[in-house]
């Protein structure tokens, strides 16, 4: 577990070593001042759970597919984020707690099908206009 929350860090790219901890399996970046994620963040590492509350993120890294097999728990709330592309939905299938609450998403996509493993879903106080399309795919949601 490597703990990185309060640091006041603007920036990941100067800390490559994160992408050499292959038995890295919590990274804990909450309340720092992230814009961006980089796109080698979880490459090489097993990576299950990632905190990345209050940053100051408005997307996450295209290229996911590091994580796609391993991240099982995903908190980014309080942050900028207004979509979750349901590529980025569809490619977490071992994902089974997703918590984006308290950012500016008005919607979310039918990719949340594509996490059958989702347990738990926080969405408070976002700007959803009704229930995302896609919930029934997550029959394990409690």
């Amino acid at each position: 577990k490597v703990d990185l929350s309060h640091c006041r860090l603007e920036e990941l790219e100067p800390m490559k070593a994160l992408t050499e901890l292959p038995r890295l399996k919590v990274l804990d970046l909450s309340f720092n001042r992230l814009a961006v994620l980089p796109e080698a963040l979880g490459r090489d590492v097993a990576l299950e759970e990632l905190d990345v509350t209050a940053n100051r993120l408005a997307a996450f890294p295209a290229d996911i597919s590091a994580w796609s097999h391993s991240l099982t728990k995903l908190i980014a709330r309080g942050n900028m984020l207004r979509e979750l592309p349901d590529p980025f939905l569809g490619a977490l299938r071992a994902l089974r707690v997703l918590n984006v609450g308290e950012n500016g998403i008005a919607a979310l996509g039918d990719g949340i099908a594509g996490c059958p493993a989702l347990e738990k879903l926080g969405l408070a106080r976002n700007l959803l206009r009704g229930l995302p399309g896609g919930l029934e795919g997550c029959g394990r949601l409690r």
